[in-house]
């Protein structure tokens, strides 16, 4: 009896496991979509384009709550790099000041 509770025990943790990496994939899925879609789109093709600030290309937005690296749900941002194909380099929109920082809210 023993070895079936502990059968029983392990399938659920396999399972429960498996959601959770389920889920993860669909999120990262649904990223890849949404940058596919505004690579894709219109919006590239403006020339009098000045600036486009991407929300789907988090690596293009560092946290001033953890440094250098990507935000997190909740993070102020102190720094948001220019994605318009038109300027190399970009601009680089930077707010020092923490209580007029945006907040990074995740959406997925």
């Amino acid at each position: 009896m023993k070895i079936e509770l502990s059968i029983a025990v392990l399938i659920i943790a396999i399972l429960i496991a498996g959601v959770a990496q389920g889920s993860r994939l669909v999120a990262a899925s649904k990223i890849k979509s949404v940058m596919a879609l505004t690579k894709a789109s219109l919006i590239s093709s403006i020339k009098d384009l000045v600036f486009w600030l991407e929300t789907s290309d988090i690596s293009n937005i560092t946290s001033a709550t953890n440094g250098a690296g990507a935000p997190e749900d909740g993070d102020q941002i102190s720094l948001w790099h220019d994605s318009s194909p038109f300027n190399s380099p970009g601009f680089d929109f930077i707010q020092a000041s923490p209580g007029k920082q945006p907040t990074y809210v995740k959406w997925y």
